[in-house]
């Protein structure tokens, strides 16, 4: 849908309603300048060619490698190594929920990942660079 504005601006306007169990909890509405619609896409493509690099060169690599939903830690997306140590394409050892380690750890996997994800864990970079800010 387009808007037109009092100074005869136009605005390109997008709406969609969220909810759950069919019960409507917000409606979101995007308002766009038409304008900047094709330096979006230009930026969209490029984010979108720097994701695919990243992935072949993680799949590259002779290391498992994977990526977890930070609310529920559910695996979303794997490399070709964990794929190979799982017997499974990458898609299938995410859709089967296929844990590397599950024979070693058990269920403790998913525990471990909340651990780790709970840890506050600061690079000896970041501090050193911080603490020169403070110094400075």
């Amino acid at each position: 849908m387009t808007a037109a504005l009092t100074t005869g601006a136009r605005l390109d306007v997008i709406g969609r309603r969220v909810g759950t169990g069919g019960a409507a909890v917000a409606d979101l509405v995007w308002f766009m300048d038409p304008a900047s619609a094709g330096e979006l896409a230009t930026e969209r493509d490029a984010a979108r060619g720097e994701r695919d690099r990243l992935r072949r060169v993680l799949d590259a690599l002779p290391l498992p490698i994977w990526r977890r939903r930070a609310d529920t830690l559910a695996l979303i997306e794997v490399n070709r190594a964990y794929a190979q140590a799982m017997e499974a394409s990458p898609g299938q050892a995410v859709a089967e929920h296929r844990e590397i380690g599950a024979r070693v750890l058990g269920d403790h996997g998913r525990e471990l990942a909340e651990r780790a994800r709970q840890t506050r864990w600061r690079s000896p970079r970041a501090t050193t660079s911080s603490s020169r800010a403070r110094a400075g």
